[in-house]
C-alpha cells in the first residue's frame, strides 16, 4: 500500500512539475513571439526613416558624482546599464560598435534620468534593459532571461521586475496596432 501511495505521489509531482514547465514555455514563445513582431516592425521604421532622411536625435547628458564621469548618448543606442554597487556601467551602440563606460553613479539615478522613455526597463536589482534591443527571451530554473542584440551577456530578469517588463512589452504592442 505504501509502494502505490508513493507511486501516486511521484506521479502527481510529474504531471504538476510538466504542466508548470508547460506553462512557462507557452509564456515565453509568445513573449519571444512579441519580439520577433517588434523588432520587424523597427526595421520598418528604420528603412522608412532612411528614405525620408527625417531622424531626430535626442541626446541625454548623464552626469556622474565626479567631474568625468559625463556621457552624453541618445536613449535608443542605450543596449543595457548594469550596476556594481554605487557605479554603473552603460552599455550603447557608437557607430557600428559596442561601447561601455563605467561611472560613479547609482542605478537609481539612471532610472530617473531615464524615467521618460518606455522602452528602457529595470528588469533586475542590477540592470536595466533596452527591450528595443531584445530578441530572445529563455526561462531558467532562477527565473527569465533576455539575450540582446550585439552581446553575448544575459540579462537576468528577476521575479519582482518581470510583470513590468511583460507590461511594457505588451504596451508596444498595443502602441503598434
Amino acid at each position: 500500500v505504501s509502494s502505490t501511495g508513493v507511486f501516486m505521489y511521484l506521479g502527481t509531482y510529474v504531471r504538476n512539475r510538466n504542466w508548470h514547465l508547460k506553462y512557462k514555455y507557452e509564456e515565453v514563445s509568445a513573449i519571444n513571439a512579441l519580439l520577433e513582431q517588434r523588432q520587424q516592425e523597427l526595421q520598418m521604421q528604420e528603412e522608412g526613416v532612411g528614405e525620408n532622411g527625417n531622424t531626430q536625435v535626442s541626446v541625454c547628458t548623464i552626469k556622474g558624482s565626479t567631474s568625468q564621469s559625463v556621457l552624453e548618448v541618445n536613449p535608443q543606442d542605450i543596449l543595457f546599464v548594469e550596476s556594481m554597487s554605487n557605479y554603473a556601467d552603460v552599455w550603447y551602440i557608437e557607430g557600428d560598435q559596442t561601447s561601455h563606460k563605467t561611472m560613479r553613479i547609482t542605478l537609481k539615478q539612471i532610472n530617473e534620468s531615464l524615467a521618460s522613455e518606455r522602452y528602457l526597463v529595470q528588469c533586475h536589482r542590477a540592470f536595466i534593459v533596452n527591450l528595443n534591443f531584445v530578441i530572445a527571451m529563455s526561462n531558467r530554473n532562477t527565473g527569465y532571461q533576455l539575450q540582446l542584440f550585439g552581446t553575448d551577456k544575459q540579462i537576468p530578469v528577476s521575479r519582482t521586475y518581470t510583470p513590468q517588463v511583460k507590461e511594457r512589452l505588451q504596451d508596444r504592442k498595443g502602441e503598434t496596432e
